[in-house]
């Protein structure tokens, strides 16, 4: 007689029945791992999008500027053209005011600095602050020093195709009512969309900087701090063969109590400065700021003494702030130090249509 083992049915019942309890805590586990991942996604998406939306204000802004330079470079020509006649209106007498020889001839000191060219040239970081010494109001929006720093990046852009080059002129952001990039924040904010942009475009951007939710928040609140977190981020994402040149026009505009803008600056000026005293930063990473006249003790309180330069007053027959006379200057200083561009680069650029800023 075979004897039917029912202790045996009952254990494999039982055992099935844990088999399923555990199928069924698996499953509920890929579930909340697919809804992790669901979230995760969505949040790299909004990211991205948040991304897009930065380049594409910033290529607006580009636009914007461009078409700015274009119309003030064609202001300047015509007054020179006309200069036996005179100006015959509010804004040419502007533009002849701001840009009159003997100005230009001071902005292009800088060229014969040697101070400069330790900034230009030298294989380290800095942050120099030049003063341009030159006659004019303060309530200008851009001058000559404006004029020569777009010129000075585009020569710059020519001569070094592999560098990276970021720029913002404060006289062309000074309205806090209808400007995004107003203020000291905005100008971080703006010089951080030119760095991202640039790493987008070796596709070498590495966004784990942004990977706290809380990050997000305050930098979507355009808090100072974390934009300036975010620019040395940034910065550190290029290796040590790449020189990154940031241009600053015009610091003296946010020189101003209004809405604590001048503690913000003081502010900015201290992190950037720590930023290229990093030891540990691997890019060459050169920040010119300029200032168009002399600026207040309280600014120049603000920078450490190692990186200031007061432009000499310029009493030799004048220069323009063209192209080809910076490039010449650059490639023939007449600095007590000598070139150190290649001499393959010696050959005259074609000539730049002298395009500037204006303050609209």
């Amino acid at each position: 007689m075979v004897e039917m083992p029912w202790w045996n049915t009952a254990e494999i019942k039982h055992a099935v029945s844990k088999v399923n309890i555990g199928q069924e805590e698996h499953f509920l586990m890929l579930q909340k791992v697919q809804h992790t991942q669901q979230v995760l996604l969505a949040l790299a998406q909004s990211r991205d999008g948040a991304n897009l939306k930065l380049l594409d204000s910033y290529r607006q802004q580009q636009k914007k500027d461009q078409i700015s330079i274009t119309r003030l470079e064609w202001l300047i020509k015509k007054q020179r053209a006309e200069s036996d006649i005179g100006p015959e209106s509010s804004v040419q007498r502007e533009a002849s005011r701001a840009f009159n020889p003997r100005a230009e001839s001071q902005a292009h000191t800088i060229l014969n600095q040697d101070r400069f060219f330790d900034w230009m040239q030298q294989g380290h970081p800095d942050i120099p602050l030049v003063d341009g010494g030159l006659p004019g109001s303060a309530q200008d929006g851009i001058s000559p020093m404006s004029l020569l720093c777009a010129n000075l990046s585009l020569t710059l852009r020519e001569l070094e195709p592999d560098s990276i080059f970021a720029m913002f002129v404060c006289g062309l952001h000074t309205s806090p009512y209808n400007d995004d990039w107003y203020g000291p924040s905005g100008m971080l904010r703006f010089l951080v969309a030119q760095l991202l942009l640039a790493l987008l475009e070796r596709n070498s951007l590495d966004l784990g900087c942004l990977d706290r939710r809380s990050h997000v928040r305050v930098l979507e609140r355009h808090d100072l701090e974390a934009s300036s977190d975010l620019f040395g981020d940034l910065a550190r994402q290029f290796d040590a063969e790449t020189t990154i040149y940031v241009i600053i026009d015009g610091v003296s505009k946010f020189d101003v109590d209004f809405r604590n803008t001048f503690q913000k600056l003081e502010m900015a000026i201290r992190w950037l400065e720590d930023i290229v005293k990093d030891d540990g930063l691997r890019p060459k990473l050169k920040i010119l700021m300029t200032v168009p006249f002399r600026s207040s003790i309280r600014l120049r309180q603000s920078v450490d003494d190692r990186f200031r330069l007061a432009l000499p007053l310029q009493l030799s027959a004048p220069r323009t702030l063209s192209r080809g006379s910076i490039l010449s200057s650059i490639l023939s200083p007449s600095t007590l130090q000598s070139a150190a561009t290649p001499s393959s680069l010696q050959n005259d650029l074609p000539e730049w249509g002298g395009e500037d800023y204006d303050d609209e």
